[in-house]
């Protein structure tokens, strides 16, 4: 199901409490998060840099067990930073299919599963462009949902090199979500989970759907949002509504609204 980690700040800022430092820092995440699950088939960080572009590293070890991810943790300073570790689900362990997924600005990330994705991917297949289907690198469920939402932006606004503002980035990502629940009803028990974070390292989407994530707003000077799958520190979060959105603008201010 993985866990994900995620920064938005008004100044570059070093994450190495929430990435490695704190108790349930991502990295001890890794090892065992709070349901007694373990996330120990990759890693993956994007940083955007001062020229907005995304710099990505990616591993297959175990972010716990990575002295690259602790050295990435203690070094690695920005405004915008998306991090992932991977309880394989669907696809193999491969680095083709290690979070974060990026196409130019864009970097994407899915904390959750497809239920029964192998037999049920036709429908998800057809919705995405064919020029677009063609560059999707690996097997997982979640980079064919970003490629599905790259082409509803696109749809939207011609061009996925031109600027957009936050709520054509939230209708595209409500488009893709839409008809995920048809096309991926539960499976043998489990409900198919949709959170996704999307972001150019200056607007920001993350929804939750049937999993849990948490929120910590900017407050007492902090000038930071940070978004999570489980709170790294054991103040400051709140709990994201179920089938909800969370848009972030330049600005740096929260939106909620509602996926039901």
């Amino acid at each position: 199901m993985c866990r994900l980690f995620v920064l938005r700040s008004a100044v570059p800022l070093c994450e190495q409490v929430s990435l490695w430092d704190a108790g349930n820092s991502l990295a001890a995440q890794s090892r065992r998060d709070a349901r007694g699950e373990s996330h120990l088939d990759g890693w993956g960080v994007a940083a955007f840099s001062a020229s907005g572009e995304p710099r990505i590293t990616h591993s297959l070890l175990a972010a716990c067990d990575d002295p690259a991810f602790e050295d990435l943790a203690r070094s690695l300073s920005s405004t915008t930073l998306v991090a992932h570790v991977r309880q394989a689900s669907v696809g193999s362990k491969t680095l083709k299919n290690t979070h974060p997924f990026t196409h130019g600005r864009w970097v994407f990330v899915h904390n959750g599963t497809l239920e029964n994705f192998a037999h049920r991917k036709g429908p998800l297949l057809e919705a995405i462009p064919d020029d677009l289907r063609g560059q999707i690198q690996g097997e997982t469920d979640s980079e064919h949902v970003f490629f599905c939402w790259l082409g509803h932006l696109r749809a939207m606004t011609g061009d996925l090199t031109e600027p957009v503002d936050a709520d054509t980035l939230a209708s595209a990502m409500r488009q893709t979500i839409e008809p995920l629940p048809d096309w991926f009803p539960p499976h043998e028990g489990e409900v198919s989970k949709f959170n996704f974070v999307v972001t150019d390292g200056h607007l920001l989407v993350a929804t939750r759907w049937c999993h849990r994530l948490s929120c910590r707003e900017a407050v007492d000077g902090d000038p930071a949002i940070r978004i999570a799958s489980e709170p790294t520190e054991s103040t400051g979060w709140q709990e994201v509504p179920d089938r909800s959105m969370l848009v972030v603008d330049e600005e740096l201010t929260v939106q909620t609204a509602s996926l039901a």
